[in-house]
């Protein structure tokens, strides 16, 4: 049986129109899931690395109290903000913020939150004791209220146990 040989037919040397059209679609379809997925992604990093950061920087806090001759709380000159932009959500009351680098042990790395801003050391308290607490704004630029361990981007920083009896003032 002879072989035919298979020639395009003249006048068809590529896609239609029609069918660049779709495959135009189908290409950026695959593009835009691509990149809404990756921004997902890349706050849920920043969120991560911020969640994963405040737990290294309350352990290196904690070892810096350690070293300081503290007596009462209030003598920490709270708030302290770290590097960074402060935070504009954070209400000083016409007081200056302290670095919070002066809390932590000499050569430690205290770097901004993923988003810019300055991680914050704010009192306040959990189960009725005095406690200090470890917070990022976050992309929002938002301070809790008042910070406790549920809330998001927000990490207590435990007293050494010479310090762990010390209160605020007025709490009991």
């Amino acid at each position: 049986m002879p072989s035919i040989p298979l020639q395009p037919c003249r006048g068809r040397n590529g896609l239609t129109r029609s069918e660049t059209l779709w495959v135009i679609v189908l290409l950026s379809g695959i593009v835009l899931l691509i990149v809404n997925t990756l921004q997902a992604e890349v706050e849920r990093g920043s969120q991560r690395f911020a969640t994963d950061t405040l737990a290294h920087l309350a352990s290196q806090i904690y070892l810096g109290l350690e070293d300081q001759d503290l007596h009462r709380l209030d003598q920490l000159g709270l708030p302290r903000l770290g590097p960074g932009k402060p935070p504009l959500s954070l209400e000083l009351g016409g007081q200056t913020a302290l670095p919070l680098q002066d809390l932590m042990p000499a050569g430690a790395y205290l770097p901004a939150d993923p988003w810019g801003y300055s991680y914050v050391l704010q009192e306040g308290t959990a189960d009725g004791h005095a406690a200090l607490f470890l917070i990022s704004v976050g992309a929002a630029d938002t301070m809790p209220l008042q910070p406790s361990v549920t809330t998001e981007l927000c990490c207590r920083v435990y007293l050494p146990p010479a310090n762990s009896t010390l209160s605020l003032p007025g709490v009991k």
